[in-house]
């Protein structure tokens, strides 16, 4: 009897994919340029801010401190590049090994056995017990079935052991800065990929990696949720100083993907309806109504989405009591894609919060589903998980995924 160790599911065997390895080894090599072209961009430029040259001890400390950022640039590029071939190798192991379990399986199945969830095989066809026919039977499904179940146990290992590899491949790569001399005043350039925080030239957020196709619609709207995270449109009024814009900010990402406002509230002096969703840019309104409360707040945005509207649709829930033991794939999983909302239930099961679904990211050296949102100072490319210590992270708390229908999809 063959052993085997720990064992997936059928369903996870029968969903296996590579995809997000296949696009890791494409976006790791160009994330490695772009790392390589603006730190080397940043070392030619730092002398002249402006335009203006920039001279004196402070210069020349600035000089040696960008360029051994460069240097450091090329070499954690390289690290990077490094990782896109274990990406790529491990892809092309994991699809020859998931190719012989699902041949493993349909041998199985052919032979007319049936496989359980947990891998287990029994027959489908029925032989007196004790009959030559019925000790045939019983040696063939013990034998599809400890064939299934190591090649099945396999997959699962190696599938852990790239995760582990490609952790170990990308260690560090989330540390790449560039320290300034303290009490001097670097130059204000902004380069691609690069930004200044607390006196420090550091990485922006990971780049969003490739993603599926998106409609017209839906592109628009994430690439308004890509503008405006860490900002403030002008066009609308900003909430609570920004502190209460999470679901002004949602509902501007859906205007800006085709969905027309609905209501003009001039007979809704209670600020619209549940089934009302508009914001009044300009012309007349009645005081104090620009906008539905479907439009700026949490609860009342969801219930218009998913049960007033026929805009969106909830695929998927999550309890958050903690943040260890999240998946950080939970939303993709659950079918989200870009352009698609979370919302946020709180520590007495109230939708409080909301943001949008904008992709993938690696952080850490893990693939992540990511949010855009207004809500604090994390507001671009953060993981989706709640933070740890917030009301978001309770017994009772939960996100929640909603898939949105874009018009035209």
């Amino acid at each position: 009897m063959a052993l085997v160790g720990a064992l997936p599911t059928l369903a996870w065997v029968e969903t296996f994919t590579t995809a997000h390895l296949r696009e890791l080894a494409a976006d790791f090599p160009r994330t490695a340029d772009l790392w390589e072209q603006s730190f080397t961009e940043l070392a030619a430029d730092i002398l002249r801010p402006g335009g203006t040259e920039w001279t004196g001890p402070a210069a020349e400390t600035a000089q040696d401190s960008t360029d051994t950022a460069a240097f450091t640039a090329r070499g954690k590029a390289n690290q990077l590049r490094d990782a896109a071939g274990i990406a790529t190798f491990g892809a092309d192991q994991l699809d020859g090994l998931h190719a012989k379990t699902l041949a493993a399986l349909a041998e199985t199945r052919a032979d007319g056995f049936q496989v359980g969830e947990d891998l287990s095989v029994t027959d489908t066809q029925r032989h007196p017990w004790g009959t030559s026919a019925y000790e045939a039977r019983l040696a063939a499904a013990r034998e599809h079935g400890e064939t299934i179940q190591s090649h099945a146990s396999q997959l699962l290992t190696l599938d852990n052991e790239y995760g582990r590899k490609l952790l170990a491949a990308t260690e560090g790569l989330d540390t790449l800065t560039l320290d300034t001399p303290s009490g001097d005043t670097p130059p204000a350039n902004a380069h691609n990929g690069i930004q200044l925080v607390d006196n420090e030239e550091r990485l922006a957020p990971p780049p969003l990696l490739p993603g599926p196709p998106l409609s017209e619609n839906r592109r628009a709207a994430v690439e308004y949720a890509e503008k405006w995270a860490d900002s403030f449109n002008p066009d609308y009024e900003k909430l609570g100083g920004g502190a209460e814009d999470c679901t002004n900010f949602a509902s501007q990402v859906m205007r800006a993907g085709g969905f027309g406002d609905v209501g003009n509230g001039t007979d809704d002096w209670r600020r619209g309806d549940s089934d009302d969703w508009y914001y009044q840019n300009g012309g007349l309104n009645v005081p104090g109504n620009t906008s539905s409360k479907t439009w700026t707040l949490a609860k009342e945005n969801h219930n218009f989405v998913t049960q007033h509207s026929g805009r969106g649709e909830i695929v998927g829930a999550v309890a958050t009591p903690a943040r260890e033991g999240l998946d950080p794939l939970a939303p993709s999983r659950a079918g989200l894609i870009p352009g698609d909302l979370i919302y946020y239930k709180d520590e007495r099961g109230q939708i409080n919060h909301v943001a949008v679904y904008v992709g993938q990211t690696m952080q850490d050296g893990v693939l992540t589903d990511v949010i855009n949102q207004h809500s604090g100072t994390d507001n671009v490319h953060n993981d989706w998980m709640p933070g740890p210590g917030g009301e978001y992270i309770a017994p009772f708390a939960q996100a929640e995924f909603v898939h949105l229908r874009y018009p035209g999809e």
